[in-house]
């Protein structure tokens, strides 16, 4: 889990990332993001209730979600609103795909810090 600094809580924030954000898909996730003006990065993580009916089921896939987030986190550019949505209907999924899902989306959205 991320420090509360490190997380998009307002709903205003919400608003502008849904409204004005990038947007990039990959097989499980789907990353909406937006440049926010400050020294670091926010995220925040989203499951419908659409797609995963029951909350303990929500909050597994939720925690994974969030453990990848901040694991990779020191890798992501700063400076931008992320939301990180779980697009999918499958309740089981594999920790393994969703690390490699989350990697490859922010791949092609360009957010990867550039490691030398």
């Amino acid at each position: 889990m991320l420090k509360k600094k490190l997380r998009v809580k307002k709903r205003n924030d919400f608003q502008n990332v849904f409204e004005n954000g990038f947007v990039f898909f990959g097989k499980y996730l789907r990353i909406k993001f937006i440049i926010n003006n400050l020294q670091y990065s926010r995220i925040s993580v989203v499951i419908p209730k659409k797609n995963i009916k029951f909350a303990n089921k929500r909050n597994r896939i939720k925690r994974q979600i969030g453990e990848i987030v901040r694991l990779e986190y020191n890798k992501i550019k700063s400076g931008y609103d992320i939301l990180v949505f779980y697009n999918n209907k499958e309740e089981k999924i594999k920790y393994d795909d969703l690390n490699h899902d989350f990697n490859f989306i922010l791949n092609n959205s360009k957010l990867l810090k550039n490691i030398e």
